[in-house]
């Protein structure tokens, strides 16, 4: 058998795209330079020196700068600057903050998210083939590539000597999101269905089952309330890091819906993107989802709309949907925040008092030297989501020929159902195989055996239920911090 076959040239091939092509022809660049985003540009000395020069002719005063070379000019707060709109650039993406990062980032998961289409394409062309998934591989180094970057910029308001007020949200956010995740998991499963009690007694079972046949001795696995402790401290965590983006989503939002309020359709995009997570994570609650699409058998039906296996199919495709729109109004979003710039300094003129013009400068330039971060906070929670809602539909063995019968789709069921009343274990075939394979090496054989082992404990009802949880809080606190951000927004700025 192999044991990768045709995915190991896959992987290799979009390596070598990933190395040689990606710094040249870059999607995370794209987004920046060719979706039309234009930034504004901050005013020079000499403009304004002239507008001071022209003010202070109607007061009759003379313009006074406080360096010798007049680099350093005090202006009124209320004074009328021009600003001038220019398109991005490649050459001016490279200075913005957390750049490296970004198109890191944003590179490997477009090679990732290629990478799995062609291995879901290749396997469902050849089911029969009993291949390890190299996909799930980039999938999980993509999930530590986003979690590493949350964690870093979630860091930045810890490490600066000022701002306390955003250290005090985030540890707010921490323990509101850890009370939260206590109360969501004491919940009966016949109201939330979070999976979590059913990949318990699967992992507990085939642990043990495993740990006889190899003749270790033990007293188990880790009890049920440990296990959701652990749970619940790491959804508190993931929480915290999702504040600041929710809150940056939420201005961003509220601001777009003010922009494009003559704009019909745009105005519908914006609020059905940004309910679409929350309308996905409904997919979890039992009374409003399963029992009308599983349980429930409607009128002139015979049986209800869907199996158990499409229903879970469904599930999957629900958050992706959501993450599509989201990511559809990207290039609103990012060009109402690089609009701030303008907003900033027709706010700033309704003050009194002086300002230099290094400080002015600064605070037009400074909006597009954060680009990237805000990029990065946006696309964090989406790319999240996505990357663990395509694991929960591969590990946990879902199949897409469910959505072509999504009433009566069993195959992948009766088939390892026969397996076992015929006494032969799914991990047979490959044994089977390698025993006719007489070129077969050590070293693969000994591969097979521990994936095959590998199998036997990390079941696909575990992925099942682990996933769909992890799936169901990156979505809900995924909209929860944008919903926190937009009330915020209304309520308690002004403006």
């Amino acid at each position: 058998m192999g044991v990768f076959g045709v995915q190991l040239v896959c992987t290799m091939v979009m390596s070598s795209v990933l190395s040689k092509v990606m710094p040249h022809c870059s999607p995370a660049q794209w987004l920046l330079c060719g979706t039309g985003l234009s930034y504004y540009l901050h005013p020079s000395d000499d403009q304004l020196r002239d507008k001071k020069k022209d003010t202070s002719k109607s007061k009759n005063n003379k313009s006074v700068d406080n360096n010798n070379d007049g680099s350093f000019i005090v202006l009124p707060k209320n004074i009328n600057v021009n600003l001038q709109k220019a398109p991005i650039t490649q050459e001016e993406v490279h200075q913005l903050r957390y750049f490296s990062d970004y198109q890191w980032l944003l590179d490997f998961a477009f090679c990732a998210l290629v990478l799995y289409v062609a291995t879901e394409v290749y396997l469902f062309v050849n089911p029969e083939q009993e291949e390890v998934n190299l996909s799930m591989v980039w999938c999980l180094l993509l999930l530590l590539f986003i979690l590493k970057v949350m964690f870093s910029i979630t860091s930045v308001y810890f490490e600066s000597g000022s701002g306390d007020g955003e250290k005090a949200l985030v540890v707010l956010a921490l323990f509101s999101y850890l009370l939260l995740a206590m109360i969501l998991l004491i919940i009966s499963e016949d109201k939330l269905e979070l999976g979590l009690d059913e990949a318990y007694t699967n992992f507990n079972a085939s642990a043990t089952q495993f740990m006889a046949s190899q003749d270790i001795t033990s007293v188990g696995v880790m009890n049920k309330m440990s296990c959701k402790a652990i749970v619940a401290v790491v959804c508190a965590v993931t929480g915290a890091c999702f504040t600041f983006p929710g809150m940056r989503y939420g201005k961003m939002h509220w601001d777009a819906v003010k922009i494009y309020q003559s704009r019909l359709w745009i105005q519908v995009l914006l609020n059905v993107s940004f309910l679409a997570p929350a309308l996905a994570s409904l997919f979890w609650v039992r009374p409003l989802a399963r029992h009308y699409l599983v349980t429930h058998t409607w009128a002139n039906y015979s049986r209800p709309l869907l199996s158990t296996e499409t229903f879970a199919l469904v599930r999957v495709v629900a958050v992706l949907i959501a993450c599509v729109l989201r990511l559809l109004v990207l290039p609103l979003y990012l060009q109402v925040y690089l609009d701030m710039a303008r907003t900033k300094l027709e706010e700033q003129r309704s003050h009194a008092g002086k300002i230099t013009n290094k400080s002015i400068q600064k605070q037009v330039a400074s909006v597009f030297y954060y680009l990237c971060v805000v990029m990065l906070q946006y696309l964090l929670p989406l790319l999240l989501t996505v990357v663990l809602a395509l694991m929960l539909k591969t590990l946990g063995g879902l199949h897409w020929s469910s959505l072509s019968n999504p009433r009566g789709f069993v195959s992948a069921e009766c088939s390892l159902e026969e397996e076992l009343l015929l006494g032969v274990a799914p991990s047979a075939k490959p044994e089977a195989g390698t025993l006719n394979l007489a070129s077969a090496t050590e070293a693969t054989e000994a591969l097979s055996l521990s994936f095959d082992q590998l199998r036997q404990v990390l079941v696909p009802e575990l992925w099942r239920g682990l996933l769909g949880f992890c799936v169901w809080w990156s979505v809900s606190i995924w909209f929860l911090s944008g919903l926190f951000g937009l009330l915020y927004q209304r309520y308690f700025t002004i403006g």
